[in-house]
């Protein structure tokens, strides 16, 4: 899997030695039934769970995964925020200006996750 990180050190992750979210691409593989299956999230120790849709607004990403999964990332005023959703966790934060500023867009088809470097340079 290629990843990037879009959120490190976070705390409210449970049960997780890794506390980091990732998204990125695994494998290049078709898969019929849902052409965005490649593009994937990380959350902490996870398993990868496969994009399923994507809306794309003006000052805002977001971002359907399996299992009930949801990364939006949104330009509030000069911040960048990012809201994880799952099952057990629901969690809103700035991101880091760090990882914002050195993030590289993937490439490799990733067309839904490398939107995410347009809206941290816009």
């Amino acid at each position: 899997m290629v990843e990037r990180i879009i959120a490190a050190n976070c705390e409210f992750l449970p049960d997780s030695t890794d506390k980091n979210i990732l998204i990125g691409i695994s494998g290049t593989s078709k898969d019929e039934t849902n052409p965005l299956a490649h593009q994937a999230i990380r959350i902490g120790n996870s398993n990868p769970y496969k994009l399923v849709s994507f809306q794309d607004g003006p000052t805002s990403l977001s971002y359907e995964f399996e299992k009930n999964i949801s990364l939006h990332i949104m330009r509030s005023n000069d911040k960048l925020i990012y809201n994880i959703q799952t099952p057990e966790i629901h969690a809103t934060h700035e991101l880091d200006p760090v990882l914002v500023k050195f993030y590289k867009p993937i490439g490799m088809g990733c067309i839904e996750l490398d939107k995410i470097d347009k809206l941290f340079r816009s």
